[in-house]
């Protein structure tokens, strides 16, 4: 249960708490307990005492134990263990309802909270952000480059690169098939804004980052409807490659691009340093891209920048 609050009051609270925050800052998220023992502190507070030990306007104030007190009734009325708190408000909320051609902004804003809330639950199992940022990189990379094959949308980016984000949680539990255990611990999981459907294609995707790509004895997969036993087959493909191109997490790839042959596809690839582990990782990963998408995949260093 996801229990997502709005308002300046909720966010002094957080403030004040040092709830956890996202790698963007652009959202806080608060202990229900912490929330809890913090609203019946200030519930025998004065507005002067407000004032004077918090510098906040009177008015601010006023309202200030109010409204924390409301939130905090809606809290104990549901099972959730955070506040999720947004740095945003209703007014702002409102007003960009009212914009024209907010659009963008809006899935730009709501992309952020999604990969925001995505962190922190990589944090919580302890990845390794470094690798991570940098596949999810390179994964949405190869996901635009073979936007005109994939025919996906893009939702299916944002899971893609939540998916490219925690491939590797599983390592919590034992390194040895930790992409099994990925699948587990993402399948069991809430990140904000994803259906439980999505954490379902999220978790397939991360599960076939490494090893056997699907198969019609894995129950969880054929499990998916057809459609997104498809969709899953697409992203996994674009997660392995783009996995193979970190494949001694020392972050060398820089960039790559797809060139279009007749009987095959190269990878050309802009890098720093001996790239040969990445060339045979990618090789031998590419196994379900070929399969999904009909063609072979070479490997290519791009010419050094002059």
């Amino acid at each position: 249960t996801h229990f997502i609050a709005l308002g300046g009051d909720v966010r002094f609270a957080a403030s004040r708490l040092g709830g956890l925050e996202s790698a963007e800052g652009s959202v806080r998220f608060v202990k229900e307990p912490d929330f809890i023992a913090f609203c019946d502190q200030l519930a025998g507070e004065q507005v002067d005492g407000l004032v004077d030990r918090y510098r906040l306007p009177p008015a601010d104030a006023e309202t200030l134990v109010p409204a924390l007190l409301a939130y905090r009734e809606l809290l104990l009325a549901t099972s959730a263990e955070e506040i999720t708190v947004p740095d945003a408000s209703l007014r702002a909320g409102i007003l960009l309802d009212l914009a024209v051609g907010e659009d963008a902004r809006r899935r730009e804003d709501f992309n952020r909270q999604v990969l925001a809330s995505a962190t922190a639950l990589g944090e919580k199992y302890r990845y390794d952000a470094a690798h991570a940022q940098n596949v999810a990189r390179l994964a949405v990379r190869l996901f635009d480059e073979l936007k005109a094959e994939h025919g996906l949308e893009d939702r299916d980016r944002l899971l893609l690169e939540v998916a490219a984000l925690l491939h590797d949680v599983g390592i919590y539990i034992n390194r040895r098939a930790h992409h099994k255990h990925s699948h587990y611990i993402l399948s069991v999981s809430d990140i904000f804004g994803l259906s439980r459907e999505d954490m379902g294609v999220v978790a397939n995707v991360a599960r076939y980052h490494r090893r056997a790509p699907p198969q019609k004895s894995h129950l969880f997969y054929m499990a998916l409807d057809r459609e997104t036993r498809v969709r899953v087959n697409k992203l996994a493909a674009i997660l392995r490659v783009a996995n193979a191109l970190d494949a001694d997490h020392m972050r060398k790839v820089r960039d790559v691009t797809l060139v279009r042959q007749e009987d095959d596809w190269i990878l050309e690839v802009q890098g720093a340093g001996d790239l040969t582990m990445e060339r045979l990782a990618t090789l031998a990963r590419s196994d379900l891209l070929t399969e999904v998408f009909g063609q072979k995949l070479s490997f290519r260093e791009a010419a050094p920048c002059a």
